[in-house]
């Protein structure tokens, strides 16, 4: 997990990894950032994202004025920037978007620590399982995402859980690596014999 903290990791990546680098590096819009903790979440540290997957930075803001102010003043160069304000998880929340070389980059601010924020934690968990469905799991999710499934529901659909994708993600994200991989292994045996009995089921239809 450590390896997220600093965008370092992006240089010897994917295509589009090391592009985000060099866009990330370029515009220094983390060093202008790093008085509120700046991570880059979503999917392309994952190296699951599509062509239109945006640059998202989580960012740990506590004064929602003075925050706006300040970026307005110092990201002039990539006007114009698009701003808006909500609630999501009981937490207020601001939003900073633009686009810089090809990439649309949203900067999302919130009182919470960006190591806590839902969309880190999402991205953790979904590195974990990444590194235990493997090659082919991924390639499963990228299969889903093409299909117009939103990563966190893919990652839902392809171990079968139940009810709100995103909080059942984030119960996974609980788990110690011994309890999630058993987790992964039991989907994938349920789901091994889900697929047996409907190949079972066709065949006696077929033949009998």
């Amino acid at each position: 997990m450590q390896k997220f903290l600093n965008i370092s990791y992006l240089r010897t990546g994917s295509y589009r990894q090391q592009a985000a680098y060099k866009v990330l590096s370029s515009s220094i819009l983390m060093d202008l950032l790093a008085p509120y903790t700046p991570i880059l979440v979503g999917t392309i540290p994952l190296d699951i994202d599509l062509p239109h997957s945006d640059l998202d930075i989580a960012c740990e803001v506590h004064d929602f004025y003075s925050f706006r102010l300040e970026m307005e003043a110092r990201l002039q160069a990539f006007a114009p920037l698009q701003l808006a304000i909500g609630i999501i998880n009981e937490q207020p929340y601001m939003t900073i978007s633009f686009t810089y070389k090809c990439f649309n980059i949203e900067i999302f601010g919130q009182p919470v620590r960006t190591i806590l924020q839902h969309s880190y934690r999402h991205m953790i968990v979904e590195w974990r399982l990444l590194e235990l469905i493997g090659e082919n799991g991924k390639r499963d999710i990228l299969r889903m995402k093409r299909a117009g499934f939103k990563t966190e529901p893919a990652f839902a659909e392809y171990l079968k859980l139940t009810g709100n994708p995103y909080v059942a993600l984030l119960m996974l994200a609980n788990l110690d690596n011994t309890a999630l991989r058993q987790f992964v292994e039991a989907a994938r045996s349920s789901g091994d014999e889900r697929c047996h009995h409907k190949e079972t089921s066709y065949m006696k239809k077929r033949f009998n």
